[in-house]
């Protein structure tokens, strides 16, 4: 097997680096969600200031941004007051009870909708009021998925389905109303216009 992957979009070139670095780092949002299983969540969100910190605003929910997230990707602060499109990795949602984080990490809420136990994981389903974003890339990345039908009841609602991976211990089930930790470390941040990664000014600067 090779050590570096090619991601290809319509024969055009996107981007190429290990697979590592293409989870970690995608420039863009299309190759962020071609990368991972079960795929990234992706949100709009506002970015507003709140003292010190960076909120990410989700509808009603707000996840303080933590000062390794923000040293990471310093181009944020550029959109201070503007939207941006969120991705959380699945395995960036946790139950509280078996997050690694201290006690006050980032939480959001939502209703469980769906629970797969897997033996080594749990996978959950849970409805939150976030929104889900809708670009051309998303829509495309469901076309290639076949997930188009899915895509589209997402986008007929006001609320937004989001995929976690739970500890295989986790008691939640289906109706719940829950509490999910966010690894804030893990998030991603994409500019909507130009689906571009947000990561150093520079990167930011250019996306605007």
């Amino acid at each position: 097997m090779g050590d570096r992957v090619a991601v290809m979009r319509k024969g055009e070139l996107q981007q190429v680096a290990s697979p590592q670095e293409l989870y970690d780092h995608p420039v863009n949002l299309f190759v962020a969600g071609f990368i991972g299983s079960p795929a990234m969540n992706m949100l709009n969100a506002t970015l507003d200031r709140d003292g010190d910190d960076l909120v990410a605003v989700l509808g009603e929910q707000r996840v303080v941004l933590g000062g390794e997230t923000l040293r990471e990707r310093p181009g944020l602060r550029e959109y201070e007051g503007g939207e941006v499109i969120l991705g959380i990795r699945p395995e960036d949602l946790e139950d509280p009870k078996f997050a690694e984080a201290e006690d006050g990490a980032p939480c959001m809420s939502g209703q469980v909708t769906l629970r797969e136990a897997l033996g080594s994981e749990i996978v959950v389903h849970f409805r939150t009021d976030a929104r889900a974003a809708m670009t051309e890339d998303v829509r495309e990345l469901a076309a290639d998925a076949g997930e188009e039908h899915a895509l589209e009841e997402r986008a007929s609602g006001a609320d937004a389905k989001l995929v976690a991976r739970f500890n295989p211990r986790s008691a939640v089930k289906s109706g719940d109303l829950i509490e999910v930790a966010v690894d804030t470390r893990g998030l991603h941040f994409f500019d909507p216009e130009t689906s571009r990664g947000i990561y150093d000014e520079t990167t930011a600067m250019e996306a605007r």
